[in-house]
Order: C-alpha cells, then sequence, then structure tokens
C-alpha cells in the first residue's frame, strides 16, 4: 500500500522503492480483479446498449439469440480479461523501453523495472474506469457520446456523435489520462535520470503510437461490423 500510495502521489519517489524491488506480481492481480469486477458490473449497461443498436429489421428472435450469446461470452471475456490486460501493458512498456533506449540513455535499466512503474500507473486507468460505471449508473446512458463514457474527456466539448472513433479519441485525453502519463513521466525520468522534457517526449510518444494504433483497430472493426452507434 505504502508503494501505491507513493506512485499515485510521488511517482518519483515511487519509482526508487519499485527499481530496486520490481515487484508487479503484487498489484496486477488486484488489477485485474479490479477490472473484472467493473466488466460484471455494466455488463447489463453493454447489453442493453448493442440491443438498442441492432438494426430495425432485427426481430425479438434476434434480440433474445443477441442477448443470451452475450451472458454467454460474459464467463470467458472475464476470464481471458486479466491476460488482454497483461499483453496490453507488455506491449506498451515494451515500446517504451526500446524507445527509451535508442533516445542514448545513460543507465541501464530492466524491463521488469519499466513494467512495475507501468503496472502501477495503470492503478489510475482502472480508477477511469470505475469513474465511468459510477457515470453510467447515475445517468442515462443514452446521454453518453460513446458507450463506456470516462468523465472529464475531451469529448464532452464536442457536440457530434457521428464519428465514434473520434469520439473515443477525444474521450481517452481526460484527466485521468494526465495523471497516468504524469506517473510514467515521472518515473521515466527516476530510471533514466532524463530531462522532464526528455522523459515527456519519450512517453507522450509512446501514448502517442498506442492510441493510434487502438484507434486504427476500433476504426478496422466499425467498418467490417458497420457499428453505427
Amino acid at each position: 500500500m505504502k508503494v501505491l500510495t507513493l506512485m499515485l502521489l510521488h511517482p518519483r519517489r515511487g519509482t526508487v522503492i519499485l527499481s530496486s524491488r520490481p515487484k508487479w506480481l503484487v498489484q496486477f492481480p488486484l488489477l485485474a480483479l479490479l477490472s473484472i469486477g467493473i466488466t460484471l458490473l455494466i455488463h447489463s449497461y453493454l447489453t442493453q446498449l448493442t440491443l438498442a443498436h441492432l438494426p430495425s429489421s432485427a426481430t425479438n428472435l434476434d434480440k433474445l439469440s443477441v442477448e443470451q450469446m452475450l451472458h454467454h461470452e460474459l464467463g470467458l471475456r472475464c476470464a481471458f480479461l486479466p491476460f488482454r490486460l497483461l499483453i496490453g501493458w507488455i506491449s506498451f512498456t515494451f515500446t517504451l523501453y526500446y524507445i527509451c533506449k535508442v533516445s542514448r540513455m545513460q543507465i541501464p535499466v530492466r524491463f521488469t523495472q519499466l513494467f512495475s512503474v507501468e503496472v502501477y500507473a495503470e492503478t489510475v486507468m482502472i480508477f477511469a474506469q470505475l469513474a465511468a460505471a459510477l457515470r453510467i449508473s447515475l445517468f442515462d446512458g443514452d446521454h453518453f457520446s460513446t458507450p463506456f463514457p470516462i468523465p472529464l474527456g475531451l469529448d464532452a466539448f464536442v457536440h457530434t456523435h457521428h464519428n465514434f472513433v473520434l469520439l473515443k479519441i477525444l474521450n481517452s485525453i481526460n484527466l485521468f489520462t494526465f495523471w497516468y502519463l504524469a506517473i510514467v513521466i515521472c518515473g521515466v525520468r527516476a530510471l533514466y535520470k532524463f530531462r522532464t522534457f526528455k522523459s515527456s517526449v519519450v512517453v507522450l510518444t509512446t501514448w502517442g503510437i498506442s492510441t493510434m494504433f487502438n484507434a486504427s483497430v476500433l476504426w478496422l472493426l466499425r467498418d467490417k461490423f458497420h457499428f453505427n452507434i
């Protein structure tokens, strides 16, 4: 708990502790369990949202089939969610690790040290998911620009709902993301002894690559499945 508090509030001091004793195996299962809990919490909402966006030609039998399929897949999605999180976080850290490596680093840093910083920083993004789930439970989902809206995102300033992918990108730029990026930037600075500007550049570059990759995948899925949310 002490390391987590330091990483959230004083990430440079927290990173110093993690650099000597990388222990992401402690934090990761907790975040995975929280993420599974959020998935279960919002399952009913996402199911109703999916049914509401079926083609107008869909019959009641079609809707029932889709609903049953979503219910049957819930357990499988929850079971594989920790692996999906692990793959995503490792991929981000791997990209960041090699961008730092080609940035003329002078101090050798182990991958596990950087990955530990990433896992603890992801706690903030779990907070963001919890905030989104709370927002859904308190307000009418029809008023949201995206299906799973993290509060305080840039999408709140856009008045069109036609470009779903753009709205998802804008929603990903929020106060929680700024907090997450600040932690990673401080972590990179503490590990590699980079200046603040250089640490910011490598982290923001990595985050930009990750965001554009996710947006590209979402765009392809939208075209393939004709998403029109």
